[in-house]
């Protein structure tokens, strides 16, 4: 009975040396992607290609500015296919309104979406306009 004891003894003590079970893997890339181009434009009203794909890349997110001209507008980023992302949209941004003059910055150190492979980076204006935006990415 005793070496049962010191052999259960001894497997708690190794279990216990060995510490938990594996932890889960991390969610998300393993590197952050730095964002190394910029877009840049000024458009009235229009929906319409920013940033086109290339085959075997990838377009990444990392941020954008827009300021609107004399007159009020709204500014939005959207994903797709077709000269104004219309084939399998996907909203990237909310439409975020833009009073005269008004300016709207969002630009993390690091990218915060990606498009699906060939899709194109759309940016949709609506007002009269002028809006003129950046758009900041990488694409590799």
């Amino acid at each position: 009975m005793r070496k049962f004891w010191s052999t259960a003894v001894l497997g708690l003590a190794l279990a216990g040396l060995m510490g938990d079970a594996p932890l889960a893997q991390p969610v998300g890339p393993p590197n952050e992607v730095i964002c190394n181009k910029i877009n840049n434009g000024s458009s009235g009203a229009t929906v319409g290609i920013s940033v086109a794909p290339v085959a075997g890349q990838q377009i990444s997110i990392c941020g954008f500015n827009a300021t609107a001209g004399a007159a009020a507008g709204t500014f939005q980023l959207l994903s797709g296919t077709g000269a104004t992302c219309a084939t399998g949209t996907q909203t990237i941004t909310p439409v975020m309104p833009l009073p005269i003059n008004g300016n709207i910055t969002d630009h993390p150190s690091a990218a915060w979406f990606s498009l699906p492979p060939l899709n194109n980076l759309c940016v949709s204006i609506t007002g009269t306009g002028p809006v003129a935006y950046n758009i900041y990415y990488a694409q590799f």
